[in-house]
Parts: C-alpha cells; sequence; structure tokens
C-alpha cells in the first residue's frame, strides 16, 4: 500500500502474523528469492533462512558472494522493501540451518520435491498432520532443486500436484502455492479453538524492535509513498502539475509547451530547495525512491556490486568499505576488456577473416592489400 511505514501499523502487522513457519531458500536466484520474500512478507511470515552452499557463493545468480550490508540493500531493492519486515538469516550449509531451525524450535522441516512419491500438497488427515507443528518449508534452485544433504535432512517431503503438459513450476510461485495452503490448513486447526498460532507479545515487541529500532527514522518503502510525502510538503509543484493538466485540456499545443517548461522549473526549484519541515536524510530518501538518481549514479552502483562478488572471488580489494572503487578495480576492469577484445578477434574475426579470403590473407588472417 501507499501508506507511510509507522510503528503502528508494524505493531498491528506483527499481531496478524503467524507463528512456527518459516520459509528455506537452498541455492535460490535473487529475483525468486525476492519474490518469495514478497510473499512470504504479505502472508504473515517473519522468518526466512537463506542457504549458499561455498560451490554457490562466487555465483553472480544469488546473494552468497555478497556481505551482510549489500545483500541486504539488494534484497530489499529487489523484494520491494518486504525484506526490511522480515527476519533474514544465511547459512553456509543447509546443516547448520537444519540446526539453527531445530534450536528455534521447528520440528518439522518439509522438502518441497516434484516426486512422485511425496505426500500430495492437499491431502488431509494424517497425511497433513505436519502442516499444523512448528514447520520450516525447504526450497530449492529451480535448476537443480533441492540438494540431497536437504532432502536427507527433511522430515517430510511434499509435492504440488501438477496435471499440465509442461509440469514446471516457477519456484516463487511453488512457494506461494505452498504457503497458502499450509496457513489455510492451519487456519482450519485455529477454528478448533488452537490459540498459539500468532505470535507471542515476547515475540512482537523482540521484532518491533529489531524491525524499527526507536533511534531510525521512518522509511519511505515504495514510490506511492514517497510521491504522496513529497506532495504534501511540496504544494506549488504539484499545484504546477494540476495547472499543466488544465492547460493540456484546452488543447493550445504553444500554452502546453510553455506550462511545461514552467513545471519543470518549479520542480527543479522545490527539489534543489530542501523545505524546513524535512530533514536531509529524508529528502535524500524522497529522491531515491523518486528516481531523482542520475543514470551515471546508477551504473556506479551497479559496478559497486559487481566489484564485490568479483572481490569476493579473487581475494584482491577492489572496493573500500566507503564504498569507494580502487585503482585496482579500474585495472581489474580494463583487463577484463582487453581480455574480451582478443577473444572476440581470436574465436569471431580471424575464422571469419579465413572463411572470407579461403585461408590466405596475412599472419592474422586479414586479406592482402
Amino acid at each position: 500500500g501507499s501508506e507511510a511505514p509507522t510503528r503502528e501499523r508494524l505493531r498491528d502487522a506483527l499481531k496478524k502474523r503467524h507463528a512456527g513457519v518459516a520459509v528455506v531458500v537452498e541455492n535460490g536466484r535473487k529475483g525468486n528469492v525476492a519474490s518469495i520474500a514478497r510473499t512470504a512478507e504479505c502472508l504473515g511470515i517473519s522468518s526466512l533462512h537463506l542457504v549458499y552452499t561455498p560451490d554457490q557463493v562466487v555465483s553472480t545468480r544469488g546473494f552468497g558472494g555478497m556481505v551482510e550490508e549489500v545483500r541486504s540493500r539488494w534484497l530489499s531493492k529487489l523484494s520491494k522493501s518486504a525484506t526490511d519486515w522480515l527476519e533474514v538469516r544465511q547459512h553456509r550449509s543447509i546443516a547448520a540451518c537444519a540446526q539453527a531451525l531445530r534450536e528455534d524450535g521447528y520440528d518439522a522441516l518439509v522438502a518441497t520435491v516434484p516426486a512422485d512419491g511425496a505426500v500430495p500438497l492437499y491431502s488431509d488427515g494424517d497425511d497433513a498432520a505436519w502442516a499444523h507443528r512448528n514447520v520450516a518449508l525447504l526450497f530449492g534452485s529451480e535448476a537443480a532443486g533441492l540438494s540431497d544433504e536437504a532432502l536427507s535432512l527433511a522430515d517430510v517431503k511434499v509435492t504440488v500436484p501438477q496435471t499440465g503438459m509442461t509440469q514446471s513450476l516457477n519456484v516463487a510461485a511453488c512457494a506461494a502455492i505452498v504457503l497458502a495452503e499450509v496457513l489455510r490448513k492451519r487456519a482450519g486447526r485455529e477454528g478448533d479453538g488452537d490459540e498459539s498460532a500468532g505470535l507471542s507479545e515476547g515475540e512482537q515487541r523482540r521484532l518491533e524492535a529489531k524491525l524499527m529500532p526507536s533511534e531510525a527514522a521512518l522509511r519511505m518503502h515504495n514510490k506511492a509513498t514517497a510521491k504522496a510525502a513529497l506532495r504534501r510538503r511540496q504544494p506549488a509543484m504539484h499545484a504546477a502539475r494540476a495547472g499543466r493538466v488544465q492547460c493540456c485540456s484546452s488543447g493550445g499545443a504553444e500554452e502546453e509547451r510553455a506550462q511545461r517548461r514552467q513545471d519543470d522549473a518549479s520542480r527543479r526549484a522545490e527539489m534543489e530547495g530542501t523545505p524546513s519541515s524535512i530533514s536531509d536524510e529524508d529528502m535524500r530518501t524522497l529522491r531515491e525512491y523518486i528516481g531523482v538518481v542520475t543514470e551515471k549514479e546508477e551504473k556506479l552502483a551497479e559496478m559497486r556490486e559487481m566489484l564485490r562478488v568479483w572481490q569476493a572471488s579473487i581475494g584482491v580489494q577492489l572496493v573500500s568499505p566507503d564504498d569507494k572503487i580502487l585503482p585496482a578495480a579500474w585495472a581489474f576492469v580494463a583487463l577484463n576488456a582487453l581480455l574480451a577484445v582478443y577473444l572476440a578477434k581470436s574465436l569471431l574475426l580471424d575464422p571469419f577473416a579465413r572463411m572470407l579470403t579461403g585461408g590466405s590473407g596475412n599472419s592474422n588472417g586479414w586479406p592482402m592489400v
């Protein structure tokens, strides 16, 4: 929604959250992890565990090679800030994750698999008893699925029945289906008088303190929220926009262009001057979510993330702790560019030239002139 993330909203959301349900993603791609996080947060789940094994840490498709701060920023951006309201933990092995879950009281590790021998998700009776325990739902990557170790640690294996021709279900869609069905089954048990489905008062207070510390400023988590706040604080800019709309409706092309220039000038003036009722930090946040950042800054941010992944894989410092790109990084990028040019020439241009000349030419394979 477009409402600001106030402490009252957070407390209301925590009261409706489900206890005893956690989500685990093993070696998942960034987009799938973000989609699963959005679904989990919207459905009232608090705990998300990410597992990246050593062979996947250097992969740029997942979050394994990123430090905590970088991973949090990426997850927040891709999940539309859903992970800002989740307790996210990362593990280096599925065994470490399983141990942490057991220590937290989860007594049913449920692996989602496409195998025929697994329990159908929509089963009832004794076959659905696992859904009423403290359950951790395990999801793997789309390419490889859950690892053999994860399957061996699972207490229950469930499958989503599929009747289509492709038999191919995106893991994020699978997680949404499984979560919705598990919560439906647990809601049926709540109707029988089970009062333990929600978070305890102590757990609500703990999560509130962690997700929204008292000293932290309230964050604007989507463009609608940011624009609404900006509209309240910058009436002149939006009055100019309203005037432009009215001018456009009159059909005067010249008047429309003049009004657009006035609108742009007003917007620049408003954005350059920080109103007294909003702090510099809030203004930076508003600018970010409205998209008032230059293309150069966005590309530099993407380059920093890529360099950090390379930094983790080659063991050479490429980005400083204060986000400055070091000279070694530029040298590394230049070497990679030269290597790419050399490979393109050797593998593409030279064979093509030899093909055109029938094998005749100079030592580089190019026609003699």
